[in-house]
């Protein structure tokens, strides 16, 4: 099951449990089996949804740069015969930007809005006692883990709980919803945790950890992690041999037919002297020896864990078949499942080259990206649409079917994509006309063929033109010092991957945080984009540029 493309509304409310978007920054130790492991948890957060309540008030928070919003609960809707709710509802939020001015119209005009409120633990505790990542959010809250409340629950609350608006948009309109920078969890899943009412029962693709005393935890890993930390339970299994496994990349050379026309490479003479390793698009180090680090090497790595998560989908649904059928789980090994997912690397990618060819019209390049949206769409296909079985691994000609499946599915899909970005460009772009005199065309094909460096932008001709202000880096002895230096520390290595000046990031800065000074910044919030941002980028260098020269625009 995965997460919507739009955040979906509740249409009654209610209340659940769900976890931080963000792992934890230090590790938690957590029961595995007779023992223990050290990992990196999402801790729980409680989501409280309205469909519909009136603002009382926005005003300046006593504490910080935010806003301290009340809402009145006399305004919520309440089943027939049922009182009024009468305790306050509040929650902070940013100032300025959308989130402000959709709350101040909503109280100037009366008009109710649907809200959430993500409920999460503090850093420390009112005593000065860090919190630790593993504490139940229930327990947090003053509830017992059946979530009945206590007597000592508003102060309990109190003490360990922030809370803060995640969510909100007009009552009427479900098509317009603003999410919040500050919200921990991520609301576009929140449709997969809206079961998990007390924390009790987790989404799928979540496990609860459970600490080291046998108590349940405050927080959930990923299932493949679970399963990477545990190995796949051992019973009834099937045992592949070398040659089993194999005759998965035999058979899609036999159903698909090997890729021809490959594009020409060229490898330099094999040395025995000091190599240099390559760019990541060089499929060579200087040496003549395969670059570890190019894209086609990394293309392969992706592709094989595309195959591992599959094949612990498989066991794992396997395992639920079993138990619904009250039959012994013919479950893979550990072994079996690294074996196999490593035998179907090369299948797999061959899938992932036919894809690409029949997307771009040319023969297959692992170095394009074309080849890495190829790999997603299979990922997807493996994944989701055609989904792998036990049955299907242990079967020599089931796992043929399967093989040519995902890729007339992969294909199906790789060209609905193309066909629903064509239907969008047609709506938004101006047609270039014939004999195009402007010499229009020319400059684009120029645009695309050599992309604007955003280290060597040249001067505007304009004069007047105002630049966008630089981020101060420097570091001093004043009270925001430390947050500067942090939020400094955190960008500079982006900054020097990408190839990029300061001043260039800084209006990207100003539109994701309303602000360009590295004063005023929250660094969990920068760190968090860093480390997106980070993943790739040449993209966030093409980011910036598109949004410092639309700033320049404005300016002039």
């Amino acid at each position: 099951m995965t997460a919507p493309a739009a955040f979906e509304r509740k249409t009654t409310g209610g209340s659940f449990v769900a976890y931080e978007a963000r792992p934890s920054r230090a590790t938690v130790e957590i029961k595995v089996g007779d023992g223990t492991e050290q990992v990196f948890v999402h801790p729980e957060v409680f989501i409280q949804e309205y469909p519909s309540i009136k603002v009382l008030s926005v005003a300046a928070s006593e504490r910080g740069n935010g806003l301290y919003v009340q809402f009145d609960p006399a305004s919520v809707p309440v089943g027939e015969g049922k009182q009024p709710l009468t305790r306050a509802i509040a929650a902070s939020t940013v100032a300025g930007g959308e989130i402000e001015a959709a709350l101040r119209r909503a109280q100037e005009t009366g008009r109710p809005v649907y809200l959430a409120v993500e409920r999460r633990r503090k850093y420390k505790s009112a005593d000065g006692k860090v919190i630790s990542y593993d504490e139940p959010i229930m327990a947090l809250r003053g509830f017992t883990e059946d979530g009945e409340s206590t007597d000592a629950a508003q102060g309990v609350s109190k003490a360990n709980i922030s809370k803060v608006l995640a969510l909100v948009g007009p009552a009427d309109r479900a098509d317009i919803n603003l999410i919040s920078s500050e919200a921990r969890s991520n609301p576009l899943d929140w449709p997969l945790h809206r079961s998990n009412r007390v924390g009790k029962t987790p989404a799928q693709g979540w496990v609860r950890i459970t600490r080291p005393d046998g108590t349940p935890g405050g927080a959930a890993i990923p299932r493949e992690m679970w399963r990477e930390l545990s190995g796949a339970a051992t019973g009834g299994t099937a045992q592949l041999d070398d040659a089993a496994v194999s005759r998965i990349a035999d058979a899609v050379a036999v159903r698909m037919g090997a890729a021809n026309d490959n594009p020409t490479i060229s490898r330099p003479p094999q040395r025995t002297s000091r190599s240099a390793e390559g760019k990541r698009w060089d499929l060579y180090n200087s040496d003549g020896r395969v670059n570890p680090g190019s894209y086609a090497v990394s293309g392969l790595l992706a592709i094989r864990d595309t195959a591992l998560t599959a094949l612990g989908e498989a066991c794992f649904t396997e395992q639920a078949d079993a138990d619904s059928a009250g039959r012994t789980p013919n479950l893979l090994t550990r072994d079996q499942i690294s074996t196999t997912a490593t035998a179907m690397m090369g299948p797999l990618s061959e899938i992932v080259d036919q894809v690409q060819t029949a997307m771009t019209g040319k023969p297959a390049n692992r170095i394009n990206g074309s080849s890495a949206t190829a790999a997603k769409i299979i990922r997807q296909v493996v994944l989701q649409d055609v989904p792998l079985t036990v049955a299907v691994v242990n079967d020599p000609q089931l796992r043929a079917h399967w093989l040519t499946e995902v890729g007339e599915v992969g294909r199906v899909l790789a060209a609905a994509v193309l066909a629903a970005t064509e239907s969008y460009l047609d709506e938004v772009s101006e047609p270039t006309p014939i004999n195009d005199a402007s010499g229009r065309a020319h400059r684009q094909v120029d645009r695309q063929n050599d992309p604007v460096d955003p280290r060597g932008a040249a001067s505007p001709a304009n004069s007047n033109v105002q630049r966008p202000p630089t981020p101060n880096f420097s570091v001093g002895d004043n009270a925001v010092s430390s947050i500067r230096d942090r939020n400094h520390q955190a960008l500079q290595p982006l900054l020097e991957a990408a190839g990029m000046q300061p001043e260039h990031a800084a209006p990207l800065l100003a539109e994701q945080f309303g602000t360009a000074d590295l004063d005023q910044v929250d660094p969990e919030l920068l760190a968090g984009r860093v480390q997106t941002w980070g993943q790739e980028p040449a993209r966030f260098r093409d980011m910036a540029q598109h949004v410092y020269t639309k700033a320049q625009q404005r300016a002039s």
